[in-house]
């Protein structure tokens, strides 16, 4: 049992050595340089396998440190492992001068390339960039005039409804007022008439054509001027006035409402015309 383990020590301690390459048999490293760094397999050395079943269960402690050198000796195989790729990586090396400075200037021009794809690309990020804060602005300041002409529209909207509301209520008022006016003319030219054939009742009649002749007044050719009698109206009357029905006002085409918009005036104008030619006829 103690040779046993003896053996054991002495290959982990075989296996356990600094030197990463000391596993690996000569013959490998010269392959390696001869095929010019190529990828081949990678050789390492094999660790022994554990024998557990050869150990009691009364010694633990030994049993631990195999373990742990067990374990050490996977690190070491994984460092191995990775310094030989390392090295596989590595361009080989040129012993010619000129071949050396030849790839130097190689490498140099593609860094050089590299370099000069990785300015241009950021140039033309940088220009994006200003475009895009252009861009910004730009949609800024239509999103302000766009938001002033809304407020301006809504405001015009608003004030050709008041327009349209008051010349609407104008022109009632003035229907109004010339239904009025011809219910008054009307009571005014039926008193008239009353008060004619009242003052034709009690006027003599005369007897021959003679006294007919003498009664007939003479013209006048002195300037003359018309009085008007003027219209007093009651209350109850305008309170009959004013509870008729008033008819709607007909709809205006869209031209006529553009122009009471832009010139309410001269609307305003034309109808007092319009009344007063209805009151004329």
């Amino acid at each position: 049992m103690d040779s046993g383990r003896c053996t054991n020590r002495e290959r982990v301690e075989l296996i356990q050595a600094t030197d990463s390459l000391s596993t690996v048999p000569p013959n490998t490293i010269l392959s390696f340089a001869s095929s010019k760094m190529s990828r081949q397999p990678i050789r390492v050395a094999k660790p022994p396998q554990p024998r557990t079943q050869r150990f009691p269960q009364s010694q633990g402690n030994s049993y631990n440190d195999i373990v742990r050198m067990a374990e050490q000796q996977r690190r070491l195989i994984d460092a191995n492992r990775r310094e030989i790729e390392e090295r596989e990586a590595r361009p080989p090396r040129i012993e010619n001068p000129a071949s050396r400075l030849a790839a130097l200037r190689n490498e140099v021009l593609l860094e050089e390339r590299e370099m000069a794809r990785l300015n241009a690309i950021q140039r033309e990020a940088r220009e994006a960039c200003t475009q895009r804060v252009a861009a910004e602005k730009q949609l800024y300041d239509l999103q302000n005039s766009f938001s002033s002409q809304e407020e301006q529209l809504r405001n015009a909207a608003s004030r050709i409804d008041s327009l349209k509301t008051q010349l609407d209520l104008l022109y009632r008022r003035r229907l109004s007022a010339m239904n009025a006016a011809r219910a008054q003319q009307k009571r005014l030219s039926a008193q008239n008439a009353q008060n004619r054939s009242l003052k034709n009742d009690e006027a003599p009649r005369p007897n021959n054509s003679n006294d007919i002749g003498v009664s007939r007044p003479r013209a006048s050719v002195e300037p003359f001027q018309i009085a008007r009698p003027t219209v007093v109206v009651t209350k109850e009357e305008k309170r009959r006035i004013d509870s008729t029905v008033i008819p709607p006002a007909p709809p205006l085409p869209p031209s006529q409402i553009v122009r009471n918009i832009l010139s309410p005036s001269k609307d305003l104008t034309d109808r007092e015309t319009n009344f007063v030619g209805a009151e004329d006829g």
